[in-house]
């Protein structure tokens, strides 16, 4: 189950095509109930830390019962788990590591060349000795695949000799110092990882990360700079102005000196001095006073930089093997931390139920995901009564229950567990029709009309409609919303119709039907329902009018309320 579940993390930056191609094969058809399962998706995904985790739940879904029963046993056992640590990780691009010094490619290979250059790297092909030229100024030049000019190339002291593999792997570490501090908190993880049976160092997937991170601390140059050298010049030149004060010269030495003429007991002072400052004598002019070769002091920094370089590099090629698998090695990383990400939060949501395949649909102690607290539901559907005229007051938890029978069936087909003790078939099609929001009229009735002929019936096909009836007029809609039951449960179709139109269908009952009732037991002092929310089956709820009258028969003792309410009870 988790190399299923893993597998489908490979396809999740090609989602936009999986989603397109996952809503054609939907079982839900119409606009309303894929806004429902999306609905369900959004709450599930609520829980999620990352936005790529909530596209593994449409890559979910499925019609096959074998691998939904495997789904359920899978999720049936994975106990709850913490991911509060995953809140934190962010990718750290203001510590990203960028290359402090100036690289080049080299090589004779016209097909390398074209490579490099559309990876919009700094890239020669070497034609003739003066293309080494334009070489010089770089602090490292990778040399690959180079022959004919390799003599001349090992004249430039910046120049490595790599194989294909090993040029400029620096690149690597800028996407492991994003990742750091996330690779670090993985690893410190690792055990709740193997608690939803994920091992985080597969194939010592962290172990070799780590390993890396060393390379990314930026240590301190040895050698000189040019603060220390000017500091060692200045202290040499006090020290020998000390010593020539302390001699006694006479005036044709003098003359000599200030001639620029070699004078022997000076140049002793001056080579002695020289040995001790502790500078490379190459960088030193001789003289009173003691001065810097300014070229000289510049290609000694720079060669200590192309040192500093070359020895990194080299940490770099002797780590190849590892650092090349970088970006496998995050991908492989973040995938497994999108699928904890995903398993710990299912682990945690408010279900508990394997469902049940048979012929018939039953809820049992069911309660809506949507609904905080939410009052356990019965409620089913079977051969004898196909269909649910499912009457109630407005507000009483019509509409609710519908969508409550969508949210199971689309936990179902993601292979997740319900709430409750739940039977089902594996429902083919689903069709919603939801509340027209819009104004009723000829339009609106004849676009139901059309939508309902389209119905692709089949074996297992679910139709549930809410409140239908608002799109044309009340005489005529009681006998349409009759026939239309009538005429798909002889198909075999399961259906449940939210309506008011209770009294006028249970006189003209559709085949295969039972009417039931959301009860309202009556009205609180605001006006507002006391509901019963479980459905009572078999029974006609009444309407909301209706519990006004009642309440104001009750309450007012006035004849008139008391006559409406009698002939309404009739």
């Amino acid at each position: 189950m988790i190399d299923d579940l893993y597998q489908f993390t490979q396809d999740l930056f090609l989602f936009e095509e999986f989603s397109r191609i996952a809503n054609s094969n939907s079982i839900f058809k119409t606009r309303d109930a894929r806004a429902i399962y999306n609905k369900v998706i959004t709450k599930i995904s609520s829980n999620f830390n990352f936005l790529a985790t909530k596209n593994i739940l449409s890559l979910l879904v499925t019609n096959n019962k074998k691998m939904i029963l495997e789904r359920q046993e899978f999720f049936s056992k994975l106990g709850q788990t913490k991911n509060d640590f995953l809140k934190d990780l962010k990718l750290d691009v203001s510590n990203r590591f960028r290359v402090s010094y100036s690289v080049a490619i080299a090589t004779e290979d016209e097909e390398l060349y074209f490579r490099y250059k559309k990876q919009k790297l700094n890239v020669y092909l070497i034609e003739n000795p003066n293309d080494i030229t334009s070489l010089q100024d770089y602090d490292l030049v990778y040399a690959i695949d180079v022959d004919q000019f390799s003599s001349l190339l090992e004249n430039l002291s910046q120049v490595m000799f790599v194989n294909e593999e090993q040029v400029f792997l620096e690149r690597y570490l800028t996407t492991l110092s994003v990742w750091k501090n996330i690779i670090l908190k993985a690893n410190e993880n690792k055990e709740l990882f193997s608690m939803c049976g994920i091992d985080i160092n597969n194939e010592n997937l962290v172990n070799n990360l780590i390993d890396c991170l060393p390379l990314l601390e930026k240590k301190e140059q040895d050698g000189f700079n040019i603060d220390e050298i000017n500091q060692n010049l200045y202290d040499a030149n006090l020290e020998l102005s000390e010593k020539l004060s302390q001699m006694t010269l006479k005036g044709d030495i003098l003359f000599q000196i200030a001639n620029g003429k070699s004078v022997p007991q000076v140049e002793s002072i001056i080579d002695e001095i020289i040995i001790k400052c502790d500078l490379p004598q190459s960088i030193i002019e001789r003289g009173i006073p003691l001065k810097l070769n300014q070229d000289e002091v510049k290609s000694l920094l720079l060669n200590q930089k192309r040192d500093v370089y070359l020895n990194f590099v080299n940490k770099l090629i002797k780590k190849s093997d590892v650092i090349i698998k970088i970006p496998h090695l995050i991908r492989e990383l973040e995938r497994k931390i999108i699928l904890f990400d995903f398993l710990s939060s299912v682990s945690n949501l408010k279900v508990d139920s394997k469902i049940k395949f048979g012929s018939d649909f039953r809820l049992s102690k069911s309660s809506n995901l949507f609904i905080d607290n939410a009052h356990p539901i019965d409620f089913h559907l079977d051969d004898k009564h196909r269909c649910s005229i499912l009457t109630g007051a407005n507000s009483g938890g019509k509409t609710t229950l519908l969508e409550h029978v969508i949210q199971i069936i689309s936990l179902t087909s993601m292979g997740l567990l319900v709430n409750g003790e739940i039977e089902s078939c594996l429902f083919s099609e689903v069709y919603y029709f939801a509340k027209n929001k819009g104004v009723a009229g000829s339009g609106a009735f004849e676009k139901l009309l059309n939508q309902l002929s389209k119905i692709d019936v089949g074996k297992n096909t679910l139709i549930l409609a809410d409140e239908i009836e608002a799109v044309t007029e009340p005489g005529v809609a009681a006998k349409i919303i009759s026939a239309t039951c009538s005429y798909f449960t002889n198909k075999g179709c399961k259906m449940i119709v939210a309506t008011h139109l209770g009294f006028e269908i249970v006189n003209n009952m559709p085949d295969f039907s039972r009417v039931d009732g959301i009860e309202a037991k009556g009205l609180d002092s605001n006006m507002n329902l006391i509901v019963e929310h479980n459905p009572v089956l078999g029974r006609l709820a009444h309407s909301t009018p209706q519990l006004i009258v009642e309440k104001l028969a009750n309450t007012k003792g006035h004849d008139y309320f008391t006559y409406v309410y009698d002939s309404l009870s009739t």
